[in-house]
């Protein structure tokens, strides 16, 4: 079977920050050289769209273009058919025709096995730059300010302090125990899965492909094709055992009663029996006619209730309406607090 090619690193680029273009590729350099092993790469995607694609960003599509390496572009029908565009689109690796350009660029490195996104801060955009690269930071991307000598970028939390790393997760990995079970004398180990398949679809891409990872499995573009591989290499889908059935109570015999006597034979033990039967008939049939009166009288008392109960609904409801309305003072409208805005913080 032919070698694959090793997977690029994707390096989505974003903002529309100031940046002499030496430093920029510098700092590049310094990237792949630790980032890169073997026959790795990079590849460098932009938003080509207007307002979003700076003279930064155009000085550095000409450095990759000098410099032979791989890059992708993100516009739309309008803004390729610019003329500036249309000659940097000629000699790009890819173009992604997306009404929206971020969301698009997400997507990409989200579902990139290796990825990164490299920010020009533009400082007269602060507001603008802090809400759209938060989303970057929320999607688990590792975010650096390309303007700050790619410092990585994360969100505060509630009390201002720095949050985890972006690569942290949730999900830490632990081996997984296993049971032996004796099965007709045969011992077969029964596994325990880590993660439910609810869990692994609650999780972001950059999680699973963290728990695919502490598995010994490749990362795969496809989520559905990930989590599959997942809950095999845990031993597959736990099914619940079936409660069992709660045994049947024997129904205890009914009671036989002694078949009635002839009443030409002359009496004896088939009178008594007789008689017998004739107290036990009256004494049912008296139970069941005084059980009937209490039902009916029941019944009848429930509904005297209920129409007595809606008698008293329907005065109350005449009295209310015939009552003056009073009149009630404004009460002060609450003072509601604006909940802060969390701002990205720099880590050297």
């Amino acid at each position: 079977m032919p070698k694959k090619p090793p997977e690029d690193i994707m390096v989505g680029v974003l903002g529309t920050g100031e940046m002499d273009v030496d430093q920029a590729t510098t700092l590049l350099e310094d990237y792949m050289n630790a980032e890169i092993q073997g026959e790795e790469s990079v590849r460098l995607i932009f938003p080509m769209v207007t307002g979003e694609f700076s003279d930064t960003m155009d000085e550095l599509v000409n450095m990759a273009t000098e410099n032979s390496i791989a890059y992708e572009l993100i516009t739309n029908a309008e803004d390729k058919a610019r003329r500036r565009f249309t000659e940097i689109a000629a000699t790009a690796r890819k173009t992604y025709m997306a009404p929206a350009p971020f969301l698009q660029l997400e997507t990409i490195l989200v579902e990139a096995p290796r990825a990164v996104l490299f920010v020009l801060w533009d400082s007269e955009r602060d507001d603008e730059m802090q809400a759209v690269v938060g989303k970057f930071v929320d999607a688990g991307i590792d975010t650096r300010e390309w303007t700050d000598g790619l410092t990585r970028l994360g969100l505060e939390d509630g009390d201002g302090e720095p949050s985890e790393e972006p690569e942290a997760t949730d999900y830490e990995p632990v081996d997984v125990e296993s049971t032996e079970v004796a099965v007709d004398g045969a011992q077969e180990p029964e596994t325990t899965p880590l993660y439910s398949r609810t869990d692994l679809k609650e999780m972001s891409m950059s999680d699973l492909k963290e728990v695919a990872k502490s598995l010994g499995l490749p990362p795969r573009k496809a989520r559905e094709t990930m989590i599959n591989e997942i809950m095999d290499a845990q031993g597959g889908e736990v099914v619940p055992e079936e409660a069992p059935e709660s045994p049947v109570e024997p129904e205890e015999p009914s009671e036989v009663l002694p078949p009635a006597a002839d009443l030409h034979e002359p009496v004896g033990g088939s009178q008594v029996a007789l008689e017998a039967f004739q107290h036990r008939f009256l004494d049912e049939f008296q139970e069941m006619v005084m059980s009937l009166g209490n039902t009916i009288l029941s019944r009848l008392s429930d509904l005297l209730d209920d129409k007595l109960a809606d008698l008293g609904k329907t005065i109350e409801g005449v009295a209310f309406n015939l009552a003056p309305e009073p009149q009630a003072e404004p009460e002060p409208e609450p003072v509601q607090e604006e909940p802060q805005p969390r701002r990205l913080v720099r880590r050297k």
